[in-house]
């Protein structure tokens, strides 16, 4: 199904007044919540195995966070004078200096390797845990960079899962005041990734409010309704879904870029959540794909797909 987006006006759409223009991460309950989410979209679903696999990784996420000690931020004067500058402060890679994001990752590999996993992965599993951590390094770095050589795609997921983590910690403990919208909105204010989808929901007064939500440090910023989240453009924007679904989750198309965000309502699933719900509706990508639509990022745990 295939609904036209009608114009935008001079009124930025879903801005509503009372609106925070950002949202930091609450952890471990994000990755907590996520994980429950997985369970549930689970059940019966083509992508079962694979999805409880998430879940689980997502619980290996919260139970990292809750057991490391939060790893350090930069100084605070670079994090203020980053935002005075419209510059996100935890951009580039400076999170990976020190030990803290490899303790994640043992964190994680442990959680899992605890678990029933297939051969396959317990074999990633110990790999990873003998690397050295300059490899380790290059592998987050290319993760983080969308560089993934197909060989590596498998020691990937628990390398976007660590950084996730790192990241999402970095963010929860940041002062929400004096962010700047970066590059018209499109990418992260904090850490100047891309949207991975972008949710809808109630505000106060009952105008409708649109957040893209960030992929690597999982926060979320305030977005215009009617406005392609990949190049910007308010014009030939569409909705779509797959006939016989709630349409809870579609995805919104650009005729200038060809690209296209999944779109979530909340309004119709208070329950979605931005990562597990992206893999669950992997149909909806095929769908879109078909239709020469591209997908404006990449889901970093879709790297195997």
């Amino acid at each position: 199904m295939t609904t036209k987006a009608p114009i935008a006006n001079t009124v930025d759409i879903g801005k509503a007044a009372s609106a925070a223009f950002l949202r930091l991460p609450e952890v471990p309950a994000l990755f907590r919540k996520r994980a429950a989410r997985f369970q549930r979209l689970a059940l019966g679903h083509p992508l079962e195995p694979f999805l409880r696999f998430m879940g689980r990784l997502a619980e290996a996420q919260a139970e990292a966070v809750r057991a490391l000690k939060p790893g350090g931020l930069p100084d605070a004067r670079e994090i203020e004078a980053a935002k005075a500058d419209g510059l996100p402060p935890l951009g580039g890679d400076g999170l990976l200096e020190g030990s803290y994001w490899r303790g994640v990752l043992t964190a994680i590999l442990k959680s899992v390797a605890d678990g029933d996993v297939p051969e396959e992965t317990r074999q990633v599993i110990e790999e990873l845990n003998k690397e050295a951590p300059a490899i380790l390094d290059g592998r987050a770095r290319a993760v983080l960079s969308d560089d993934v050589p197909e060989a590596s795609r498998g020691a990937a997921v628990f390398i976007a899962a660590s950084l996730q983590v790192r990241w999402a910690v970095a963010a929860s403990m940041l002062p929400p005041e004096g962010f700047q919208p970066l590059e018209d909105g499109r990418r992260c204010p904090v850490c100047a990734q891309a949207p991975l989808a972008s949710t809808i929901g109630p505000a106060s007064e009952g105008q409708s409010t649109r957040y893209l939500h960030c992929r690597l440090c999982t926060s979320s910023w305030n977005y215009v309704r009617i406005k392609c989240a990949a190049c910007g453009s308010t014009e030939g924007i569409a909705y779509h879904g797959i006939e016989g679904t709630d349409q809870a989750v579609r995805g919104e198309t650009c005729d200038s870029c060809h690209g296209y965000v999944k779109i979530l309502s909340t309004e119709k699933d208070q329950g979605l959540d931005p990562m597990a719900d992206d893999i669950a509706t992997t149909g909806l990508d095929l769908m879109l794909a078909e239709g020469g639509w591209e997908r404006a990022s990449a889901n970093p745990f879709l790297l195997t797909t």
